[in-house]
């Protein structure tokens, strides 16, 4: 893309290039990013019908799974950096500093509900990390003791 094609694309990708200037590093060459205004009416509207969006296409596919916790705790797994990625452009629209950590995010969104991180999300991102807590937070979200 040319420097001007570049431009006039942050209407349409707002969230890729409002990534793009806050975690860029210029290997050569001109950073075309640097200078890029991001509108904001742009950039509420992709997050908040990506947010939508997502939850609906969660909501469709856990209703096929919620009888089987292997594939429910799997399909959680799989959603988790999605969901991170869009609740840290949400806390970012609602006037908080970007944070890039799944569980940092995952924290500072349950501070804006003021509630904690339901379990399963915790979970979700244990297992994705590999933790060794994974286990035991697995049989938490289970109900399992």
């Amino acid at each position: 893309m040319s420097e001007d094609e570049v431009a006039r694309s942050t209407d349409c990708f707002p969230i890729e290039f409002r990534d793009m200037k806050e975690r860029r590093r210029v290997l050569a060459g001109a950073d075309v990013v640097a200078d890029l205004v991001i509108g904001d009416v742009f950039y509420r509207a992709q997050v908040e019908h990506e947010l939508r969006a997502k939850l609906l296409r969660l909501r469709q596919k856990a209703g096929g799974v919620l009888s089987d916790k292997a594939l429910l705790l799997r399909l959680m797994v799989d959603s988790i950096s999605t969901f991170c990625t869009l609740f840290r452009h949400g806390l970012v629209l609602a006037g908080a500093e970007p944070a890039f950590e799944k569980r940092q995010v995952i924290d500072l969104a349950a501070g804006r509900l003021e509630s904690s991180p339901p379990p399963s999300i915790l979970c979700s991102t244990c297992v994705r990390r590999r933790s060794n807590r994974a286990t035991s937070i697995r049989r938490s979200c289970s109900g399992d003791t």
